[in-house]
């Protein structure tokens, strides 16, 4: 198998935001500069594996990843005080806009017909049991119209203690989704289709078409009971769901290529991080691809767009990490099946042609508001009380939104000339400092503009 791509691989990553409903500022800031302040590795190889003799030539076929929807449902909201505070805390996360998000992509899917939308995690904001209603809704639409849905939960899904409606200046306790209700509520978007389900998590795999399965890996750390507050955030994959995946596998790649899709990654994205619980859970997961040559993985969680690669044994491992469907500007990730060649492209959520252009530029604005809150306050925060930067306190805090934006659409490298221009600007001012956020954030953010995060290919060879 060769790998195809317009430049090398980099890898960089940003962490899951979590969002508490008693999260402070300050908390919801200090939490976000932990998560970006990280240095990577890049990693980079080819790739290999085998096709069987008897799977014959398909048609192009087409599927489309949205992860980190971050759904709240409307009943859930009066659009109060206590609301519009945990909207702000965010970190970029909309809650405004779900459902004209999933109306416009019911729009962009009954236009371009893809075969299936699988959602790979963080399908609500936490947990709610209503919003997971909801939705169940919005896909049994999309499989009216002729799409399959396959859902896997997310960290912020099963039994999350802050599932909440907001009511004024306070918030109410609402019913949690346990693992048996994620199941049950979505058993016609994957769970009732499943060719063999997992006894011991969410997992299970279901086919894509005659040459291709999906292996839905739940990757999540959950209580069988009720949680009492914030869920876990890293993930872990179960010793005996890689031992049913494992034996899964022996069994089913004789008749079909498979596609695992999982919340959380099972590569490292930056130096010393996993997004399973340790190393060795992490390492475990990355012999299980290795060894049934299963050299593509998707994931979500990270918020931001991302490719990278690891060695392992032999086998070259790529993981595409999708930008959250619920942040700016709104990305879907569209993998495309032809014969021995998958190719990963992210494309727009055409969010103008359901608002319209009138309203679509309010909307644009409003989740970069959202998206470069944290990012000023940040540098608000950082400058205050340094009398020779604050003054350019406003000048160094509008580039790094920039460069914020860019990063999380993985598109530092398409905006980079724009982008260079502006942090030559500053450069006088941050050159020097001891600040870490104007030197471990910014090697990161720059460690990405010479490579592509948003498509590759993958050929499998006879």
């Amino acid at each position: 198998m060769t790998i195809k791509r317009s430049t090398k691989l980099k890898s960089l990553v940003t962490e899951d935001c979590l969002n508490s409903p008693t999260f402070n500022k300050r908390t919801a800031f200090v939490t976000s500069l932990i998560l970006l302040l990280t240095v990577i590795f890049p990693l980079h190889s080819g790739l290999a594996h085998t096709q069987t003799a008897d799977q014959t030539e398909q048609a192009a076929q087409q599927i489309w990843l949205i992860t980190d929807i971050h759904y709240m449902s409307p009943s859930l909201s009066d659009h109060g005080k206590r609301y519009e505070i945990f909207q702000k805390q965010a970190a970029g996360i909309d809650y405004d806009f779900g459902p004209e998000r999933l109306e416009a992509l019911l729009v962009q899917i009954e236009r371009d017909k893809p075969e299936a939308v699988i959602v790979a995690g963080d399908l609500t904001s936490n947990g709610e049991y209503q919003s997971m209603l909801d939705l169940a809704d919005y896909f049994a639409q999309m499989e009216k119209i002729g799409t399959q849905v396959f859902v896997i939960p997310g960290n912020h899904d099963i039994h999350n203690g802050w599932a909440v409606r907001f009511e004024g200046e306070k918030t109410v306790k609402e019913k949690q989704t346990s693992p048996e209700d994620f199941a049950e509520i979505f058993a016609d978007f994957g769970y009732n289709e499943a060719l063999s389900r997992d006894s011991n998590s969410l997992s299970y795999l279901a086919q894509l078409s005659p040459n291709w399965q999906v292996l839905m890996l739940d990757t999540n750390v959950y209580s069988d009971k009720p949680g009492k507050g914030q869920s876990e955030s890293r993930g872990q994959t179960k010793a005996e769901t890689l031992e049913w995946a494992g034996t899964l596998l022996d069994q089913t790649l004789e008749e079909a290529l498979v596609l695992p899709v999982m919340h959380h990654g099972a590569l490292s994205h930056f130096q010393g991080e996993y997004q399973q619980t340790t190393a060795a859970e992490a390492s475990n997961l990355q012999k299980l691809l290795a060894q049934h040559q299963l050299p593509l993985t998707l994931t979500g969680h990270l918020h931001s767009q991302h490719i990278t690669t690891l060695m392992v044994d032999d086998t070259a491992l790529h993981e595409v990490v999708t930008t959250s469907f619920s942040i700016y500007p709104g990305k879907i990730g569209a993998v495309t099946f032809e014969n021995e060649q998958v190719t990963y492209q992210q494309i727009d959520l055409e969010m103008e042609n359901w608002l319209g252009s009138e309203k679509y530029p309010d909307y644009l604005a409003h989740l970069k508001a959202l998206q470069t809150n944290s990012t000023h306050v940040k540098i608000f925060d950082t400058l205050y009380n340094d009398a020779a930067l604050k003054p350019h306190t406003q000048e160094i805090s509008n580039v790094f939104q920039q460069l914020n934006l860019s990063f999380f659409m993985g598109s530092i490298r398409e905006d980079w000339p724009a982008l260079e221009v502006a942090l030559a600007n500053i450069q006088p001012y941050i050159e020097g400092t001891d600040y870490r956020f104007f030197n471990g954030y910014l090697e990161l953010l720059l460690s990405t503009k010479d490579y592509s995060q948003t498509e590759l290919t993958v050929e499998w060879a006879h």
